[in-house]
């Protein structure tokens, strides 16, 4: 049987008030054909999560986290089931919030031919903002993400993890109220990894949009989120639900604490789990 997942409305991380949007999954199916007839990879997920909150996506290769997001971004459609934003429902091809959404891949997608800028004004030239407030704007974003010596750069000539911030500044620039991130770190050294982890945490911290952040690497998980919700193999199921209970101010030095790995070591007996090891 299916655990349903909620977050709580008391979880928020400070007393700022919530900026993000609340999501409300009730028995989501998919499913997609193959060569031996249909695959089912969701199997009725109820989950919900409150406006404002930071939700890790675990679980084996190939179970449906990055098929979750694609529902959420109504980029793919349920077969089953209902989608909701903050009440509304989401359909392929119609998104009651799809401005208050950005989505950020495995790889940065910034395009070669604009320069870094160019590139983070991109969804504000899209929408028609005037050059100079979408040039502020841009200017502004990449500042925080530390980048202003590479404003006039273009893609071929910035680092992977520059070229990651840039991707992350893009989706920002626009203030959205829900950030869909699909393993935005996996192919970063370690360090680097782990810079871009405080990063993000600091960013959601002041910002306080919803997150949905889907990742194989328990460690980030738990630095990163509130909750980490573990899936099951096909047909995906939620085996998992636990809350992470670390101190809201999350410094590197807070992966040596005995805390930190003892949360790491129950969210590994849950992968196990969800591989059918145990």
């Amino acid at each position: 049987m299916p655990i349903t997942a909620q977050i709580a409305d008391d979880a928020s991380p400070d007393e700022c008030g919530s900026h993000g949007v609340g999501l409300q999954f009730a028995q989501v199916e998919r499913s997609f054909a193959g060569t031996a007839g249909r695959v089912e990879v969701l199997a009725g997920i109820d989950l919900t999560v409150s406006a404002g909150q930071f939700l890790a996506l675990l679980g084996p290769s190939g179970c449906g986290k990055s098929t979750l997001l694609r529902l959420v971004a109504a980029l793919d459609e349920a077969d089953g089931g209902t989608l909701r934003i903050d009440g509304k429902a989401i359909r392929k091809g119609h998104h009651p919030a799809a401005d208050s959404i950005a989505f950020v891949f495995q790889e940065a997608h910034l395009l070669p031919w604009r320069t870094l800028v160019r590139n983070v004004e991109l969804p504000l030239e899209l929408s028609g903002i005037p050059r100079a407030e979408r040039r502020d704007r841009a200017m502004h974003m990449i500042a925080e993400m530390g980048l202003t010596d590479a404003w006039d750069r273009y893609p071929a000539q910035l680092s992977g993890g520059m070229q990651m911030r840039g991707s992350l500044a893009r989706a920002l620039v626009t203030e959205p109220k829900l950030l869909l991130l699909d393993e935005p770190f996996a192919a970063l050294d370690e360090i680097t990894r782990q810079r871009l982890d405080g990063l993000v945490y600091q960013l959601w911290r002041n910002r306080r949009f919803t997150v949905l952040f889907v990742t194989h690497s328990i460690a980030e998980a738990v630095f990163l989120a509130q909750r980490a919700i573990m899936l099951s193999r096909r047909p995906a199921t939620i085996v998992a639900n636990r809350e992470v209970t670390l101190p809201l101010e999350r410094t590197i030095e807070l992966r040596n604490t005995v805390e930190y790995n003892e949360q790491v070591r129950e969210l590994y007996r849950d992968l196990l789990v969800a591989e059918g090891s145990v």
